[in-house]
Parts: C-alpha cells; sequence; structure tokens
C-alpha cells in the first residue's frame, strides 16, 4: 500500500480517535479520515457505499474490544460485504496471542497493531503487504 488518501477509524474511546485522527493525518495524502465510535455505523456506512462509490477507505484500523457491536462481530459481517477496503488492521490495547490468532483467522485483515498507533508504524505500513506486531 503506496497511498493512503481515505481511512477509517473505528473505536469507541474518543480521546484515543482523536490521538490517532491526529497522526494519520500527518501523513502525505491523507485526505479524509471518517471516525466512528460504533461499529454498527460504521458498517452501515459502508453496506450503503457501492463497489464503484469512490468514498469506500482506502484503510480501515479497527478496535476489537466495544460496546455492543465489538470488533469481531464487525468482522463477521465486513467480510461478506461485496466491496472492501484495502486494508484493515485490527488496532487494539490487547496483547492476548488468542485475539492476535483470531484476528491471523480473517482474510480481510491486514494486520494486528498495539495501540497508540505511532507514525512510524504507520508509515512502515505503507512500505509492507501485512503488519503483525
Amino acid at each position: 500500500m503506496s497511498n493512503l488518501s481515505n481511512v477509517m477509524l473505528i473505536d469507541d474511546d474518543e480521546l484515543t480517535n482523536h490521538i490517532h485522527k491526529s497522526v494519520i493525518s500527518k501523513l502525505d495524502g491523507v485526505s479524509h479520515i471518517r471516525v466512528y465510535s460504533d461499529a454498527n455505523q460504521a458498517l452501515s456506512f459502508l453496506k450503503n457505499l457501492s463497489e464503484e462509490d469512490h468514498g469506500f477507505p482506502d484503510c480501515i484500523f479497527l478496535d476489537i474490544n466495544m460496546p455492543k457491536m465489538n470488533g469481531w462481530d464487525f468482522l463477521d459481517v465486513y467480510q461478506n460485504l461485496p466491496a472492501h477496503a484495502s486494508r484493515l488492521f485490527v488496532l487494539t490495547s490487547s496483547i492476548d496471542q488468542v485475539d492476535k490468532t483470531k484476528a491471523q483467522s480473517y482474510t480481510c485483515v491486514s494486520g494486528f497493531i498495539s495501540k497508540p498507533l505511532k507514525l512510524d508504524v504507520l508509515e512502515e505500513l505503507l512500505q509492507v503487504d501485512t503488519y503483525w506486531t
């Protein structure tokens, strides 16, 4: 992935979203960052986009521990959508190997990143196909 212009953050923590949005906005070429604190709302947005729509994110960063719909529930639905972001990363505070292994079982997941998202990690993501920390 050499270009990252349209990004989606899905995390129930507003402060974390603010920090991650700030980090992502430091990258050249980023033109739009959508932030969702509710995974259901993010899915609704994605479901309403057509495959030809240019609004589909280049990259999604997804927390797994959220109320209502958690990241795993999101992934169960997301993997069956007709269109996908070019990359989806689980971005979590979890250090549990079980979570990492579960994330790897989803073919739509490109990596597992520990919070907080840092600029050097983000820049590295632009250079590699997958990122599993």
